[in-house]
């Protein structure tokens, strides 16, 4: 039997480009978050050693400072760049005086166990949640304070809905919740964080959220069933200000890898399965639409600069160039593969 060692990735689970230095490209992979550093110009990689969880999501505080966030417990770190790694899975675990640095767990206060893409909200702070997953009748929220290393959180049940997307609208902070037979809500939050106020979009899925101004833009699956072709996904606009819904479109189709992107389009792979059980092929985009969009292959895409964004195939880092253009990883248009980090 092989087993394999703690350094053998067989898989990246997120990747990172680094927002102060353009030639540097961050990731993690799995067995306890190994962590690496490329430099695309030097063709180097540096594996710094074991995060102690499995990341779920990670943000630059500088050019020095990361926060970490992953699986178990909500568990939150801090990882200097500038100092030497010296955490260790089993040798050296995760703690207050390691580096990274352990800050506490979001579960303790949210009930969260695998926590969402962290949100900056400014001023140091740093919000995630996700759904509490024994039971899956409670959303959490964590806030962690960098300035301060206070964690704090919640957990509300909120009648069978659970956490869809979260995302900062001005000064306003909005959780969109799906549901499990009710109906999701558009919840306002503070940074404490607590829940302040709320829209009751009527809709059964809220999905995934982003805005531009007082805007907030939806995207959500409404039904889904693989033995029929009934697949429907709807599209939305509400006015923050006026709690107004002003643009609203339900059209057949599968809607996944919903994101904004900051060259200017919604990002979505959007698909029709045209009888029960059948393959997929492009479903048509609605047309009027307030902002444009672009048909993109089913990963999550991480902004580097304009026209530049990267992803991930299994072991392979990708970057993707674009210029309007739409990417798509299966035809390779508008992007090439410049990085091969397969390690094993």
């Amino acid at each position: 039997m092989e087993v394999p060692n703690s350094w053998e990735d067989n898989n990246i689970r997120r990747i990172y480009p680094d927002r102060y230095n353009d030639s540097l490209i961050h990731y993690a992979a799995d067995y306890y978050g190994p962590w690496h550093t490329y430099n695309r110009f030097t063709n180097v990689t540096t594996t710094h050693g074991h995060i102690g969880f499995n990341l779920f999501d990670a943000k630059q505080v500088d050019s020095l400072h990361w926060i970490f966030v992953g699986y178990p417990s909500s568990w939150v770190a801090v990882w200097n760049r500038g100092s030497a790694w010296t955490a260790e899975t089993f040798m050296h675990p995760l703690s207050n005086t390691t580096n990274p640095q352990s800050k506490g767990t979001g579960r303790a206060t949210s009930d969260v166990h695998e926590p969402t893409e962290i949100l900056p909200l400014g001023g140091g702070k740093f919000m995630f949640g996700g759904n509490e997953i024994r039971t899956g009748k409670s959303v959490g929220i964590n806030v962690y304070n960098y300035n301060t290393g206070a964690l704090t959180g919640f957990k509300a049940l909120l009648d069978n809905q659970y956490y869809g997307s979260i995302a900062m609208c001005g000064t306003r902070i909005v959780l969109a919740t799906d549901s499990g037979g009710v109906k999701g809500k558009l919840y306002f939050l503070n940074s404490t964080p607590a829940i302040i106020d709320s829209i009751n979009t009527g809709f059964r899925n809220n999905g995934t959220i982003f805005c531009l101004g007082e805007r907030l833009y939806g995207i959500a699956q409404d039904t889904a069933n693989d033995t029929q072709s009934i697949d429907s996904a709807i599209f939305y606009v509400y006015n923050l200000v006026t709690k107004e819904l002003i643009y609203y479109k339900k059209m057949r189709g599968l809607a996944s890898a919903v994101q904004y992107m900051p060259d200017g389009y919604i990002g979505i792979n959007f698909k029709l399965r045209t009888g029960p059980g059948a393959g997929l092929s492009d479903a048509p985009l609605p047309k009027d639409f307030p902002i444009a969009m672009r048909r993109i292959d089913n990963r999550k895409y991480r902004y580097a600069s304009p026209g530049k964004y990267y992803s991930v195939n299994g072991v392979y880092p990708l970057q993707y160039n674009v210029g309007g253009a739409e990417i798509d990883h299966e035809s390779a248009s508008g992007k090439y593969q410049i990085i091969n980090l397969k390690v094993n």
